[in-house]
């Protein structure tokens, strides 16, 4: 447990992996981290959330105590989270997915070839511009060239999106936020660098109404509400909520119990 596995009885290969590793490697893992630990958490307000990517858990924390811990998905080894210290500012529920270009390059014509209803099955729509005014027929590019990266991709709100239900928005020059998904499956693994560098939220109903409980009195009611009717709203919160994305291999408890993680990134 305390290495991040799935907890099982099993002498597999991930635990013979961990149980190999020198003492003198995890010592040197505990001072890397001491330093990364004090980055992550000077000039932290009394409410914020810690998404650590090595471990890829979701921290919400209120006057040093952690109210909530869940599962989240980082980027991929090759699509990686970035490090980030920002605020979230807003909620989207129920938004567009404006698909970006590396993704359209990197998976959708690859989908696209494969299964010619891709962007039918999926309610992916292209369009000419940002305006969204002029829609493009798919049958009229060239899907074995890199013709559909000219073009702009956005995906209908719905059960279906990419983002779920909701995206939750804080400044950054990656253009990465935090999101449900449809694809809950993912949660079951233990090593989850599995998205394409945004950070996806298991039990995301519980993180917004933490963030959002104590404004305009936000309860799982008002929540169910906004999903039973699948309208497309944005919440500005009234006040920030501070966001550290970082990056943390080694750990202790508050009882001494020693964590560590894998360095999925090789950092």
């Amino acid at each position: 447990k305390r290495h991040g596995l799935i907890v099982n009885g099993e002498l597999n290969k991930e635990t013979i992996n961990e149980m190999n590793v020198s003492v003198n490697k995890r010592l040197s893992q505990l001072g890397r981290n001491k330093v990364r630990i004090l980055n992550a958490t000077s000039g932290l307000k009394d409410k914020h959330v810690i998404v650590n990517i090595p471990s890829a858990e979701l921290f919400a924390i209120k006057n040093g105590n952690v109210d909530l811990s869940l599962k989240v998905i980082v980027g991929k080894i090759d699509r990686q989270t970035p490090l980030i210290n920002s605020d979230i500012y807003e909620f989207n529920f129920y938004p567009y997915w404006h698909v970006p270009k590396s993704i359209v390059k990197k998976d959708i014509i690859k989908a696209v070839l494969a299964d010619s209803n891709y962007l039918q099955n999926n309610n992916i729509h292209i369009f000419q511009d940002y305006t969204y005014q002029k829609e493009v027929n798919p049958r009229y590019l060239d899907w074995k060239s890199e013709e559909a990266t000219a073009y702009k991709f956005r995906q209908d709100p719905g059960i279906n999106n990419s983002m779920g239900f909701v995206k939750i928005n804080f400044k950054n020059k990656h253009s990465v936020y935090l999101h449900d998904t449809p694809k809950k499956s993912l949660f079951n693994n233990d090593l989850r660098a599995n998205s394409s560098g945004c950070v996806r939220i298991q039990n995301i109903d519980d993180l917004i109404i933490w963030i959002l409980g104590e404004q305009d009195n936000w309860d799982m009611q008002k929540l169910d509400s906004i999903i039973q009717k699948q309208n497309t709203i944005n919440v500005n919160l009234q006040e920030k909520i501070q966001i550290r994305i970082t990056y943390i291999t080694a750990w202790a408890e508050r009882d001494g119990l020693v964590h560590f993680r894998r360095d999925v990134y090789k950092k």
